[in-house]
């Protein structure tokens, strides 16, 4: 891990972050991926279906 992980941890900022890691449990990445699908924060193909 690195990013916010590591400034969280110091409890102050290192540097400019340009995006933010999440961790979302396997039941809920079908879920999640298409949340941010619906409002247009990544590219969705929908002829590929989750495992």
């Amino acid at each position: 891990m690195g990013g916010w992980s590591i400034d969280l941890t110091l409890e102050m900022v290192t540097r400019q972050h340009e995006d933010v890691d999440i961790c979302v449990f396997r039941e809920y990445v079908q879920g999640v991926l298409d949340y941010f699908c619906r409002l247009g924060h990544i590219s969705c193909d929908p002829s590929r279906t989750s495992a």
